[in-house]
């Protein structure tokens, strides 16, 4: 007789575990500057419920954790990003400019820092 058990998949193999939860609310396409060299960064803000995603491969796949740590509904947001497999981190403060329609501020990581800005994007 077969029996289904729901923590395994096809074969036996085991589910990977849940991606992390979608976040619905304003796309905003940021830069962080270092120098001359450009980090793009596109991140989901949710600014009524105060969570942020980001649509990074390693966000999706869970291996990256964004941690709000201050949120002033459209005003002023300060999140954490870490990634779990390296312990790597940055940490952002913006603030919402131009009717919503700009992020500006700075971020901060274990080598430095520098602006970070961007516009919301459709």
């Amino acid at each position: 007789m077969y029996t289904c058990n729901p923590s395994t998949g096809f074969g036996g193999a085991p589910l990977p575990p849940p991606g992390p939860p979608k976040v619905n609310g304003k796309h905003y396409l940021m830069v962080n500057y270092t120098g001359e060299t450009q980090n793009p960064h596109d991140f989901v803000i949710d600014w009524k419920g105060c969570k942020v995603s980001e649509t990074s491969a390693e966000y999706q796949s869970g291996t990256e954790e964004i941690t709000v740590q201050a949120c002033k509904p459209g005003s002023r947001l300060v999140i954490k990003t870490e990634f779990k497999t390296s312990g790597y981190w940055i940490q952002y403060d913006w603030v919402l400019l131009d009717n919503g329609a700009t992020l500006a501020g700075a971020y901060r990581d274990p080598a430095g820092c520098g602006p970070s800005a961007g516009k919301r994007s459709k």
